[in-house]
């Protein structure tokens, strides 16, 4: 940013404190202003849009510039769909039985995909068992128990378990393909 830019910032740095019920002194914008010149007043407005738009947590009712940093990069980062994850995901599986077979040691970063991996289809035994001509169907069924996995998992973020139509139907669908937790 630049010097001709401050005012801008200031009525950002309002705006968001006001959305969140908070304040902010000269000296906050002021220091906000000093640690956030490397980016642009664009980058602060869509980083302050995507803070109004996502932010969860109600304290320091003034975000921190490392909020700032982070919603930034949020806004910024290129969306992968939930069918290209579980095809990644899917391949990450793969890639371990072909590499490792069932002596591999069976753990995955990605949380839906240890949770699948342990619950649905136990590695080490699936990994035993599964046959070369089966995985076209497995690799289907995994995408299919992944992406109704997050679904569930959305919605419990959403609402508590069990408190609308939505969320049981998504819970329901997900117990009949093996995909809740």
């Amino acid at each position: 940013m630049v010097e001709s830019d401050r005012k801008k910032f200031v009525e950002i740095m309002y705006g968001v404190a006001d959305n969140f019920g908070g304040q902010i002194s000269r000296e906050g914008y002021l220091i906000r202003f000093q640690a956030m010149q490397d980016l642009t007043i664009d980058q602060v407005s869509l980083a302050a849009t995507n803070l109004i738009n996502n932010r969860s947590k109600t304290f320091p009712a003034v975000p921190t510039v490392k909020e700032f940093r982070g919603a930034l990069q949020s806004a910024s980062a290129p969306t992968v769909s939930m069918q290209t994850m579980a095809e990644i995901q899917a391949g990450e599986v793969l890639a371990m039985l072909r590499k490792g077979g069932r002596n591999a040691s069976g753990s995955f970063r990605d949380p839906t995909t240890a949770h699948l991996m342990s619950r649905r289809w136990p590695y080490k035994s699936w990994a035993a068992q599964v046959m070369e001509k089966d995985l076209t169907w497995w690799k289907k069924d995994f995408i299919a128990a992944y992406i109704a996995n997050a679904e569930v998992e959305h919605a419990h973020i959403i609402a508590l378990p069990g408190s609308n139509p939505a969320t049981k139907r998504l819970e329901d669908f997900a117990k009949k393909i093996g995909g809740a937790r």
